[in-house]
């Protein structure tokens, strides 16, 4: 299988291969494709449909991307206990997918989703209750809650997670619930802190609004997805200490469905798409391309090559044509053997992509940097090829 319109390029610019190098000179590279357990077996269908309230839910991205096969649906929705970390999806996560429609869709596990929906507690129940109810219902369950202890609770140093809380109820207290009544507590301290400490948005609260941008981003609306992603990375930022610098590194202030790395790679091509139209949106890829690549200074190559690239973009779309010509051969010399870069550098000269800013066309430029590129990158380089049909491309004038 080669690389689809809607899969990533593989030039390494993390953008959409129909949005950036389909039919240009950059060979198409091979994707894996998912492997599906087979369905379980089905079960009697309950008469009750599931409730019409449901809370903020994943993209069909995020599903297809977790790979979610039917066993592990069956699984989570099926088992005794309370909801819990599987295949690193995270509690929360597993909650949320547990009455994602988007899963209802599918015959094989309608009947489990279903049955849970009716008898078990689910977001939507929760959400629907008032405050002093779910209040009222954790101290039946056994909990020795008190609602200012559960605000100094969300304001502790290093507690960001409402899952958390939740956890330590049962170590401080004797919860009377078990088996599946056990996930109240988890929905519960996640619904109290977004209505009395939403001015400290606890992980599952990020989380849901990285899921309500990719929405807007399908939708269209790249400038409230990109709005609504800045307060995210503006909550997120002050979380991260010194240490953590890679994406990967932050798990212990962060443990969202989304991958940290990708949805900085997502947030950061929606400014770039969105900035064709709203210069406003260059101006702030500008801000995070800057304190992304400050931060995760020792990300991997691969991830961290792709930053410079789009923040030579957004440079170019507010016209400040030398800082992003500065940036672009400042990743070279940092990575003098990284392909990528002198490939950035003859695209902005050759003006291949005709669409995107960037200074006059200077097609002996942009072939002195594709050399330079086979000189350095050396003969058994895996990504040699790419400089070599990019500079069949400049030199035919495409």
């Amino acid at each position: 299988m080669i690389a689809g319109p809607n899969d990533r390029c593989p030039c390494g610019s993390g953008k959409k291969f129909k949005r950036c190098c389909q039919g240009i000179g950059v060979r198409q590279v091979p994707v894996p494709v998912a492997k599906r357990e087979p369905a379980p077996l089905s079960v009697q269908t309950p008469a009750t449909p599931p409730p019409p309230s449901r809370p903020r839910l994943p993209t069909k991205d995020l599903v297809d991307n977790l790979a979610l096969t039917p066993g592990f649906v069956t699984e989570v929705v099926s088992r005794r206990g309370a909801f819990k970390t599987i295949q690193m999806v995270p509690a929360y996560g597993i909650a949320k997918l547990a009455e994602d429609p988007l899963i209802l869709e599918d015959p094989a596990l309608a009947p489990h989703l279903r049955r849970h929906l009716r008898d078990d507690w689910t977001l939507a129940k929760v959400a629907a209750m008032g405050t002093e109810a779910i209040e009222d219902q954790l101290r039946r369950y056994g909990v020795q809650y008190t609602r200012e202890d559960f605000l100094v609770s969300t304001r502790e140093d290093g507690q960001y997670s409402a899952w958390a809380i939740a956890e330590g109820w049962w170590e401080e207290s004797e919860p009377t619930c078990r088996e599946k009544d056990d996930d109240f507590l988890g929905m519960a301290a996640y619904e109290l802190w977004k209505r009395l400490a939403a001015d400290r948005p606890s992980t599952e609260m990020l989380d849901d609004w990285m899921q309500d941008g990719y929405r807007l981003e399908q939708q269209g609306r790249q400038s409230e997805a990109c709005d609504l992603w800045w307060r995210v990375w503006s909550a997120l930022q002050p979380r991260f200490d010194k240490s953590m610098r890679a994406p990967e590194s932050t798990a212990p202030v962060f443990g969202g469905l989304q991958y940290l790395g990708n949805w900085l790679q997502n947030f950061r091509n929606c400014l770039s798409d969105g900035a064709r139209r709203d210069r406003r949106l260059a101006s702030l890829g500008v801000r995070l391309c800057r304190e992304a690549m400050a931060q995760f200074a020792e990300a991997g190559e691969g991830w961290w090559m792709a930053w410079p690239r789009a923040l030579a973009e957004f440079h170019f779309w507010l016209e400040e044509i030398a800082e992003g010509e500065a940036v672009l051969r400042r990743a070279i010399e940092r990575f003098p053997k990284n392909v990528w870069g002198y490939v950035a550098l003859a695209d902005t000269y050759s003006r291949l992509f005709k669409y995107l800013p960037g200074p006059p066309k200077d097609d002996a430029r942009a072939i002195g940097y594709l050399e330079m590129g086979l000189a350095r990158a050396g003969p058994k380089d895996k990504d040699r090829q790419v400089l070599l049909d990019r500079l069949e491309t400049v030199r035919k004038g495409r």
